[in-house]
């Protein structure tokens, strides 16, 4: 590959102008001079380049807030000055005769500044008759989209902290800036007794986490759920008296040891995160809200007091997340939470009535932007007209022509783009609503974990075709950022969901276009496999394979991918490791449908034991047999997965993800064989009657 056809950034740098000529790299005498807020970033740059070229360098702290890799002797203080964009993370960088400069308005633009140099350094370099040359270029860089954040959910697949800060380092040199840290049992609460999980991160691994964010420019945003999705709490008995209605899954509102509870986790939060602006606060999903008699004694109470005729539970969701958002703010911090509960009630104008400041976090992980379907009062809803057009591409069967008109005026107001009622702008429509209320409004894309409660490898297509909707729409509309979700549980008591290592290529998709939001869905796979799949072809061949395999359900597709996949053996043993995750997950798939086939082949048999003298049926003991070879792949697959798990999660938390994904198989395997059991005993005895 010639230099004309190399693409070393990742994302995309906005201007580059490659020059004439190259720096002859000397191997000695190389001093990194380095101005105070750029320090930390230099310090990254001279382990980077000592460790890569074995190169002893000394780092100089200077008066002017630039980084400067030159040789000893070279005058720093002619070396031109560059035009560094106005943004925030904005950076300028150059290599010419007198070597490489890095200039920056903030600490992330000098770091994001060294990544990008980082790769020029490692795709542009050629060694010449024992010399190293780079060629000379200019880069002025700046993001497009403020807030670039992914989600670390603590639910399942829990990993271990040596991998939770390595994917905080790749992040970084992905340009992510903020991480939205979901802790459920994983926070080691000291005035919460019996929360913390066993064998749960202490305090030193949370601190040791919160110090590598923070060298590496992220902004943590800690996640506390103050309403629903609390069963990793309310499953102990200490706090069973909390239960909304006796459920595990939603605290009572009402119960004065709710609030009690939520505030004393956010003092704890606030205390191990003083740097953080915000808190999220979750309240989404509250499905469970005002079933209680005490919830329900509320409702009637306060609005027998105010003199009116009912209170909804609308009013009870406010009045007590609202107190919750006051607590934050007391803390000094911004809180923000879900929307969902305030489209799902219809209730959107009532945002204004939570405390100033407060943020919203509105998510969807199906859009991709043109949509035939709106989700609108917690369900999805399209024109009868599809019913003749195409009744499957629709998710639902709810019809916008039978909402009353006055909803229906409602979604046409923000849905509607000319073509009303059959297509809709997006599914998403409610965002213009709250920022015509003056709501700081944030994005929520999924990257992992929102397809089904019982897979290995997300959809790739739809997860990537979700994160590229939201960077553009962030930068058109005006978010104050994205976060790109990647749920490992759908709520805590649930089975784990694909593993972290899974979702890497989406999750670079949605780092590469929230930077550089012109990126095409080409452009990203193009630039993702010259510059993380080491060019090779097949392990993106093999990944649409596998996404033809989840739209057709053949398990043939599944099967190609194994061999392609098996072809891609790559030198960065982080990708290597990405290469046996995938062939885990095809493996998987594969199985799944297999298994399906194959157990509704001869579960018929369990129809009638007594009418069906199917002992000696070749038919059926070949699908058993069938099965049983199956059922021995199935644990092959499981000794495999639990071996690339356990070497970055704990032993316990990778047995519960495996084991847990193909178990409803090995029960109607298990039920199956008792019953052919039972009905070749059957046979057996009414043989020695005769």
């Amino acid at each position: 590959m010639s230099k004309a056809d190399k693409r070393p950034f990742f994302p995309e740098v906005k201007q580059v102008q490659q020059n004439s000529g190259a720096w002859i790299i000397p191997e000695q005498g190389l001093v990194i001079y380095a101005g105070a807020n750029a320090m930390q970033a230099a310090k990254f740059m001279k382990e980077a380049l000592e460790e890569s070229y074995r190169w002893d360098i000394q780092l100089v702290e200077d008066e002017c807030e630039r980084i400067l890799l030159s040789c000893s002797g070279v005058d720093k203080q002619q070396h031109q000055l560059l035009d560094v964009p106005q943004e925030a993370e904005g950076y300028a960088c150059s290599v010419n005769e007198q070597g490489m400069l890095i200039q920056a308005n903030a600490y992330r633009g000098f770091l994001y500044g060294w990544f990008a140099m980082e790769q020029w350094l490692k795709a542009m370099s050629e060694e010449k008759e024992g010399e190293l040359t780079l060629p000379y270029v200019t880069c002025r860089d700046w993001p497009d989209v403020a807030v670039r954040g992914h989600h670390f959910d603590f639910k399942g697949s829990v990993p271990l902290m040596f991998y939770v800060k390595e994917t905080i380092q790749r992040l970084a040199r992905l340009k992510i800036n903020t991480l939205l840290i979901e802790y459920e049992d994983q926070f080691p609460y000291a005035n919460l007794p019996h929360v913390h999980k066993k064998n749960g991160y202490t305090s030193a691994e949370i601190r040791d986490m919160l110090d590598c964010a923070e060298l590496y420019g992220m902004e943590v945003i800690p996640f506390i759920q103050s309403l629903g999705h609390v069963d990793y709490m309310l499953k102990h008995q200490e706090y069973a008296h909390l239960c909304e209605a006796g459920l595990t899954f939603q605290l009572c509102p009402c119960h004065p040891g709710s609030l009690e509870l939520v505030k004393k986790m956010i003092d704890e939060i606030v205390a191990w995160h003083p740097a953080s602006r915000y808190i999220h606060i979750g309240a989404d999903e509250a499905m469970a809200l005002g079933r209680c008699e005490r919830c329900q004694g509320w409702l009637r109470g306060t609005a027998s007091s105010r003199g009116i005729e009912s209170f909804s539970k609308v009013d009870l969701f406010l009045d007590y997340v609202s107190q919750v958002a006051e607590y934050v703010v007391s803390k000094g911090k911004k809180p923000m939470l879900w929307d969902d509960m305030f489209h799902s009630e219809k209730c959107v104008y009532r945002l204004k009535e939570l405390p100033e400041g407060t943020a919203i976090c509105s998510w969807s992980y199906y859009d991709n932007g043109r949509s035939n379907w709106v989700w609108w009062a917690g369900s999805y809803y399209s024109s009868k007209q599809w019913l003749e057009k195409d009744p499957g591409a629709i998710p639902k069967l709810n019809w916008l022509e039978d909402l009353p008109d006055l909803e229906q005026d409602k979604i046409r107001a923000y849905w509607d783009a000319g073509e009303y009622p059959l297509y809709g702008t997006n599914n998403i429509p409610w965002i213009r609503e709250y920022q015509e209320l003056g709501v700081e409004v944030f994005g929520a894309s999924c990257a992992r974990g929102a397809d089904h409660s019982n897979q290995w490898f997300a959809n790739q297509n739809e997860r990537i075709e979700n994160v590229l909707f939201w960077a553009k729409y962030a930068k058109g509309s005006g978010l104050a950022g994205v976060i790109s979700s990647a749920w490992t549980r759908f709520y805590s008591l649930s089975p784990s969901i694909e593993p972290w290592e899974t979702g890497w290529l989406p999750q670079a998709a949605h780092a590469c276009c929230t930077w550089q939001t012109s990126t095409s869905r080409n452009d990203f796979e193009a630039l993702w496999t010259y510059l993380y799949a080491e060019g090779n072809p097949n392990l993106l061949k093999a990944i649409h394979r596998m996404e033809q395999g989840v739209n057709s359900h053949k398990s043939h597709y599944y099967f190609a991918a194994q061999q392609l996949l098996h072809q891609c053996e790559m030198k960065n043993p982080q990708m290597q490791r990405y290469v046996a995750f995938l062939k885990s997950a095809a493996k998987f798939s594969e199985l799944v449908i297999l298994l399906d086939i194959a157990l509704r082949e001869v579960e018929w048999v369990m129809y009638d034991l007594t009418n069906q003298p199917l002992g000696s049926d070749v038919i059926i003991q070949r699908g058993m047999n069938t099965l049983d070879g199956l059922l021995a792949d199935v644990g092959k697959w499981e000794q495999h997965a639990l071996e690339i798990c356990s070497d970055w999660m704990l032993s316990s938390e990778a047995e519960e993800m495996v084991m847990s994904k193909l178990h409803p198989f090995k029960m109607r395997a298990q039920v199956l064989k008792k019953h052919r059991s039972a009905q070749l005993q059957m046979e057996a005895e009414t043989l020695e009657m005769r």
